[in-house]
């Protein structure tokens, strides 16, 4: 039997075929328990490497233990994890739109309140993921779905970083001060442990910020008179 052919996987029953993701099918299905259509997002593993598959497996198990802590209207919400056969998936949110990858390649234009609308509800949805720890690391077009009330949901936080600085700060500073009131600077090394969590969150939170506003450069750059110059001179995204 096909990938196409799938009519159920786990507890779920198979619908249609939604579209084709990196390494796998996206299903339309229905959770018979709760009488919900869902978004079925999978991964072949028997086309994979065994390390390859391994890999793959992590990340979606990384990507539901991340969403299952980010309620949030403007994010995707992910209510399964599970394998069947050579197939692994995630259970998610099903949402009647397009990725916003579509819209910004396409012949669409978007004026400039709704630009700000969509970039502000991305905004408020990667600072709630920052506020609890989680860093998205792969902001883009084709991870953004525009529902069809004109609403932006993030998807696909795969690559998520789930960050531990919160957790470990107060061991770290009780070293800290140990070592500064001992003189035990042979073992000054998590003195330093801190600030190097903390540059690296900075960057990580930054980077989803950059790439959020960057992409709305291009459809900014259409709204522009072409005897201007362009967005990106007047102020670089």
């Amino acid at each position: 039997m096909s990938d196409i052919d799938i009519k159920t996987l786990g507890r779920y029953k198979i619908q249609g075929v939604l579209g084709k993701g990196a390494m796998g099918l996206v299903y339309d299905g229905v959770d018979p328990k709760l009488n919900r259509r869902v978004a079925i997002k999978t991964i072949l593993t028997r086309k994979l490497s065994p390390e390859a598959a391994k890999m793959a497996t992590v990340r979606f198990q990384r990507e539901v233990r991340a969403v299952a802590r980010l309620n949030h209207g403007n994010i995707v919400q992910v209510y399964d994890f599970g394998s069947e056969g050579d197939l692994a998936f995630i259970v998610m949110e099903f949402v009647q739109g397009k990725e916003l990858k579509d819209s910004l390649t396409g012949t669409e234009r978007f004026d400039l309140g709704r630009v700000f609308r969509l970039m502000g509800e991305l905004l408020d949805a990667l600072h709630f993921a920052h506020e609890a720890g989680i860093i998205h690391r792969d902001v883009k077009p084709a991870n953004i779905m525009l529902t069809a009330a004109g609403q932006a949901k993030l998807a696909d936080f795969g690559v998520a970083r789930e960050e531990t600085w919160h957790l470990h700060q107060k061991r770290f500073e009780f070293l800290a001060e140990r070592v500064l009131k001992g003189g035990e600077w042979q073992h000054a090394w998590p003195a330093r442990a801190p600030q190097s969590a903390l540059v690296l969150r900075r960057q990580g939170l930054i980077a989803d910020y950059v790439i959020c506003g960057e992409m709305w450069c291009l459809p900014l750059e259409k709204l522009m008179p072409r005897s201007r110059a362009p967005v990106v001179q007047i102020a670089p995204c």
